[in-house]
């Protein structure tokens, strides 16, 4: 299937045992991580509810005609520039991680951040600052006392810039004293150009 100048829409129906997967992104494969990043390239998706929501066979895929074809490209930071562990650190603690971006082939119309965090307890305990702009809450997708969670989180488009992206994360509130913080274990940057 040509997915140049497509578009995709979603009827999703559910079993009561699939909604939590959907919801919380828990379960992640290395196929499902590899045929979403597949599918997010492609325009066919724009999140990973919906690559699992595909993959498992919850959900059926309707192509519409679009009046003009739109590209999203994918950036990973350099090989081992992660994981961030920002745990058993002092609160105010950063970490930063660099994408560098080599081209933007027009103007950026969305961003959005694909993080696998692992032991992140509430929002308040991060902070995420793109190019120094800030802070942005982490997704509530990610929350999770003890696990390894995957979810998107959308940056103002405006904040990407050609050359070197710094992603800066804060540890920012122990909760009381009830965590010791956060570990970034993954993070890929989208940028959707028209």
């Amino acid at each position: 299937m040509d997915l140049t100048n497509c578009q995709f829409t979603f009827q999703v129906r559910l079993p009561l045992s699939i909604q939590g997967l959907i919801t919380t992104c828990q379960v992640l494969t290395p196929k499902i991580k590899r045929e979403y990043r597949l599918m997010k390239e492609t325009n066919m998706i724009r999140s990973m509810a919906m690559a699992i929501a595909l993959l498992s066979g919850c959900a059926t895929v309707q192509q519409v005609d679009l009046p003009a074809a739109t590209t999203v490209h994918i950036f990973e930071p350099a090989p081992g520039s992660l994981p961030l562990v920002l745990y058993d650190v002092p609160v105010g603690t950063e970490k930063s991680v660099i994408l560098e971006v080599p081209d933007l082939p027009g103007r950026v119309t969305e961003a959005e951040l694909t993080l696998t965090i692992e032991d992140m307890d509430q929002v308040s305990e991060g902070q995420i600052y793109v190019n120094g702009q800030g802070p942005l809450e982490p997704p509530a997708g990610l929350l999770s006392p003890s696990s390894t969670l995957t979810a998107d989180l959308e940056v103002n488009p405006k904040w990407i810039k050609r050359g070197p992206n710094e992603i800066r994360f804060v540890f920012a509130d122990n909760l009381y004293l009830t965590t010791k913080g956060f570990t970034v274990e993954e993070l890929t940057l989208s940028l959707t150009f028209p």
